[in-house]
């Protein structure tokens, strides 16, 4: 299913792999573009940011260490918009199981519920250090920021 090669393609809607590329290509850069990068940042704060940077000289140009410091503090805006991306991908891989149980199955309804359980709890399993996953990279984004405004001397 994931390959494109299941014998019980849907015609009527997107399914399998290419539903897992439409939620990454589609739905997850929608929601990453509709993320306002000045949430919770007024001008106020840029300003502040950018004289702070300055110090008491002024500057002919803008520091960049102002932006890399409010750029830092809006990073943790990605970390919704990722999560239900992931979500969005495990419930996808719970209707690709429900699909693949083969016909034969319905005949054994104890058994077919049992391997759901099974799956279910696999695919759950794999949810949380993925959402886990997300929340460290998000943080690592933020650090990067950090040594980049802030280099070691």
């Amino acid at each position: 299913m994931i390959e494109g090669k299941n014998e019980e393609m849907s015609t009527f809607e997107l399914s399998g792999g290419v539903r897992i590329h439409y939620i990454f290509q589609s739905i997850f850069v929608k929601s990453l573009e509709e993320v306002d990068p000045c949430e919770d940042l007024t001008d106020d704060d840029i300003r502040t940011a950018i004289q702070n940077a300055t110090g008491p000289k002024s500057a002919l140009f803008v520091p960049e260490v102002p932006f890399e410091v409010l750029v830092r503090r809006q990073i943790v805006h990605l970390l919704d918009p990722s999560l239900q991306c992931a979500r969005f991908i495990y419930d996808e891989l719970i209707k690709m199981s429900h699909r693949c149980m083969v016909n034969e199955l319905q005949r054994f309804p104890v058994l077919r519920k049992r391997m759901d359980e099974v799956i279910g709890n696999f695919l759950r399993e794999g949810l949380e250090p993925s959402e886990t996953m997300i929340g460290h990279i998000i943080e690592m984004e933020k650090f990067c920021m950090t040594i980049i405004a802030f280099p070691m001397p």
